[in-house]
């Protein structure tokens, strides 16, 4: 045992290395980074409860409440409608919960992977999912998917160490499953984006009841108090709304709506796949894709339930989500993101258990070597066929050097001193580029939109009112209309009458905006009263974004 744990030693030093400084470096950018639109509309969202509104009937939004709840509670010690001070450390707070709650899933993931397969497969599986750029931009932002997705993976976590720990008594258990139906019920109270994985996570507990170990109605009364726990917080949210008059425009815009959602361009799971996901990190797409391709085949030898078949069905699930969503943004990723990278570490392990001749079989065939060349091989190519700017640039010259001299080191050390030294090379070598390229996307700076910031709190009063297109800076200031952000997926999402009645009640003084935040969203909006804008508005900022226009 001590003679293993030196061996993965190495490994378990270079992952916490890799991981903390990732974590370090987007920390550092909390204050600096520039801003997504979607954290003012998360920050709107909750400013709007901290002033008495109810969501869904008293404005617009079609995200699950509970994340925007618990902000408003926070926004409270805070003047950030009068002070930009108070704004930008509230913000800057945000955003620093949210990177300290990914850094919590990072340690979900760890134990998740350990619990099923060891700490080596944890050690690889945090560390490639720390630098992916996906996961580094989305966790950093101010956006409900991160503590959804804290609790999806404690939900998994505390369901796999009941169903693996053989000591624990029949009580622990099922409170443990009580609790992770809990878990997942306010995952989607938090995000309703988890609701793809109730197909194949559902199936994974009718496999447990029919084919788990122990006895029948053991595992009945277990699956019955996690759906009782599931149902809890789920009840609780509807019956809030309820007894406020407003369960039917909750179901609408968060389940109605959004299944029908229009986007402003072609719902394609190709074109995210490629150009969010596999342009910028093929390696934990690829790896992934082949770990779990062995781990279905190993769980498919048995009909009796495991883990492995839960991990695979609640994948299976969220990946199909890609297709059944209208519009799989970019946050999507995160419900899965960590699974990919578990599947992916046990695709390393297995590779280099083979090739370093644990199994005499494959080394009598000289398979072994034939994995060792398509293995250095196809992962170099990968390399070279994205990241393409990076391997252009000629300063990254060093970048590209020093990731071919690792991938070289670690195969061969595969094949000469085993696979636990093998691993910790190959490790550096594959989060090299993705971290590089998610760190020179954190240089991009919010000096203009903190500009635009401070001049909307300091040079307006509280309580004007502001209408937006999608820019976000009219955050902390009441918005004069229903739709308060008018982006070209809410407006394609209008009705004729509606946007026709819009426009009839600017011209009419019904709809009466102190302030325009003139983006190009909300000119499209507006272009068929552009002489009304500029006979009754007059430009008082104006920024490359937009501009701000105050009514005469």
């Amino acid at each position: 045992m001590e003679t293993r744990r030196f061996l993965q030693a190495p490994l378990a030093v270079a992952s916490v290395v890799v991981t903390l400084a990732a974590l370090g470096s987007w920390l550092s950018f909390s204050k600096v980074r520039y801003f997504n639109p979607d954290e003012f509309e998360h920050l709107h969202f909750a400013w709007c409860i901290s002033k008495g509104m109810l969501p869904y009937r008293d404005f617009f939004e079609h995200h699950s409440p509970w994340f925007h709840y618990a902000l408003a509670d926070l926004m409270s010690f805070y003047q950030v409608d009068r002070r930009f001070d108070d704004a930008l450390a509230f913000i800057s707070l945000a955003r620093s919960i949210d990177v300290m709650l990914a850094a919590v899933a990072l340690a979900l993931t760890f134990l998740l992977a350990r619990l099923w397969r060891g700490s080596p497969t944890g050690w690889i599986a945090i560390a490639m999912l720390a630098v992916d750029p996906v996961f580094a931009r989305k966790t950093f932002e101010i956006r409900p998917d991160v503590p959804a997705l804290v609790m999806w993976l404690a939900c998994l976590v505390v369901l796999v160490h009941a169903l693996s720990v053989a000591s624990l008594s029949a009580r622990r258990r099922t409170v443990l499953f009580a609790l992770s139906g809990l878990l997942l019920g306010s995952a989607i109270m938090t995000s309703q984006k988890l609701l793809t994985v109730m197909p194949g996570f559902a199936l994974a507990m009718l496999w447990y009841v029919a084919a788990g170990q122990g006895q029948w109605w053991t595992r009945v009364r277990e699956v019955e108090l996690q759906f009782a726990g599931f149902v809890a917080p789920v009840l609780a949210t509807l019956s809030y709304f309820w007894s406020r008059g407003a369960l039917a425009d909750f179901l609408y815009y968060n389940l109605t709506l959004n299944m029908h959602w229009t986007a402003h361009r072609p719902p394609s799971f190709l074109f995210f796949l490629r150009n969010h996901q596999f342009a910028e990190n093929p390696i934990l797409l690829v790896f992934s894709g082949l770990g779990l391709i062995l781990e279905a085949f190993r769980e498919s030898q048995q009909r009796e339930f495991s883990v492995g078949k839960l991990l695979i069905l609640s994948s299976v699930a969220l990946i199909a989500g890609l297709w059944e969503l209208p519009i799989a943004q970019e946050q999507y990723y995160l419900t899965f993101l960590p699974l990919l990278a578990i599947f992916s570490a046990r695709f390393m392990i297995a590779v280099a258990t083979v090739v370093s001749g644990k199994y005499s079989a494959w080394d009598r065939s000289g398979l072994r070597y034939m994995i060792t060349i398509a293995f250095l091989g196809g992962t170099i190519a990968l390399l070279l066929t994205s990241h393409d700017w990076i391997w252009a640039h000629p300063e990254a010259r060093w970048l590209k050097e020093s990731v071919v001299l690792l991938l070289v080191v670690g195969t061969v050390l595969m094949l000469r001193a085993g696979s636990a030294a093998a691993l910790t090379v190959l490790l550096c070598a594959v989060c090299i580029c993705p971290y590089y390229l998610a760190r020179v996307q954190f240089l991009e700076v919010n000096t203009k939109e903190l500009q635009s910031l401070r001049y909307t709190i300091e040079k307006t009063s509280p309580t004007d009112t502001m209408m937006d297109g999608f820019s976000g800076i009219g955050v902390f200031r009441p918005h004069a209309y229903f739709y308060w952000y008018l982006d070209p997926e809410i407006f394609a999402m209008m009705t004729d009458e509606q946007k026709r009645q819009l426009l009839a009640d600017l011209q009419t003084g019904k709809l009466a905006p102190r302030y325009l935040i003139m983006d190009s969203f909300l000119d499209d909006v507006l272009s068929p009263i552009r002489w009304y804008v500029s006979s009754n508005f007059s430009m008082v900022q104006h920024q490359p974004y937009a501009a701000l226009l105050r009514r005469n």
